[in-house]
Formats: C-alpha cells, sequence, structure tokens
C-alpha cells in the first residue's frame, strides 16, 4: 500500500522543505529541524524518511526556537510552526486511517 498524497495538506510545505533541506545536508533549517521534530509520525504515515537523529527532543526543539531569533516574535512563530505541524499530523492520521479501512 503506498502512502496518500499528502500534497495538499496544510503543512506539507514545511515537510516538503524539510526533506529537501535534509537531503541537500541542512539539518538546522527551521523546515528540517520541523522534520526531525516529528519523525517518527512521518516514517508511520508512510513519508520516505532517510535520516539517522542524534539528537534528544528536546534539543531539536531548543534549535528550532533559536532558529526563528530574528522573527518579530519567535515565540509566536515558534507556536504558529508547532500548530501547523500538528494539523499536519492529524490530518495525515486520519488519511492513513481512511485509506486503510478500504
Amino acid at each position: 500500500m503506498s502512502a496518500p498524497d499528502y500534497s495538499n495538506v496544510p503543512g506539507w510545505e514545511i515537510i516538503s522543505a524539510g526533506l529537501s533541506a535534509l537531503e541537500q545536508g541542512d539539518e538546522n533549517s527551521t523546515e528540517a529541524l520541523c522534520v526531525r521534530m516529528i519523525a517518527p509520525r512521518l516514517v508511520a504515515f508512510g513519508i520516505p524518511f532517510n535520516y539517522q537523529e542524534k539528537e534528544e527532543p528536546l534539543q531539536i526543539r531548543l534549535k528550532m526556537y533559536y532558529s526563528l531569533a530574528d522573527q518579530l516574535d519567535p515565540y509566536s512563530a515558534f507556536n504558529a510552526l508547532q500548530r501547523r505541524l500538528a494539523s499536519f499530523c492529524s490530518i495525515a492520521e486520519s488519511m492513513m486511517q481512511r485509506s486503510s479501512s478500504r
């Protein structure tokens, strides 16, 4: 069974940019850090992810927060990204459940 098409799911733009960044060796871009933060869930959703994590989840979250330091309000930007990722994961999980029940 193949993974559903997530290209129209809100938040996919962050995931796809993060996957591309990781493929190019940039593991500390904001998008790559987002992907690294939810990597186990991406694998569960059937999204190809080939990266060996070397850091603890808290370290990744801190790096993601610090990557937003140039924003007017880093805390709000961080929370907005968290909500976007949570939304993506929620929809992706629903899509996986729907495709497995067919």
